[in-house]
């Protein structure tokens, strides 16, 4: 409902939750960038049945986090690694 009613407040808590897991996916690639090969982070979007959000709510509030986080990461693993390959781009997704 807040994504609907207080979409400031889910913007805040938002914009808190992409900086703490940016410091932890700086913290933890520092100690084992070298060593990966996949990160995985991992959000529920959709039930069994259909998306838990529009693909226009989710385009509006979720994902310039979602680009802030996997940007970071990989810019992240570039600098511990020499390549990286990126999953295809979301625009290539139906969302």
């Amino acid at each position: 409902m807040d994504l609907a009613l207080n979409p400031d407040y889910v913007t805040t808590m938002l914009d808190r939750l992409a900086e703490w897991k940016c410091a932890f996916w700086e913290r933890a690639l520092k100690d084992v960038g070298d060593l990966v090969t996949v990160v995985v982070e991992a959000d529920d979007l959709a039930g069994q049945q259909s998306m838990l959000m529009s693909p226009k709510t989710y385009r509006r509030l979720i994902k310039p986090y979602h680009q802030r986080l996997f940007s970071f990461i990989k810019g992240k693993l570039r600098s511990s690694c020499s390549t990286t390959r990126a999953a295809p781009s979301a625009r290539s997704s139906p969302i």
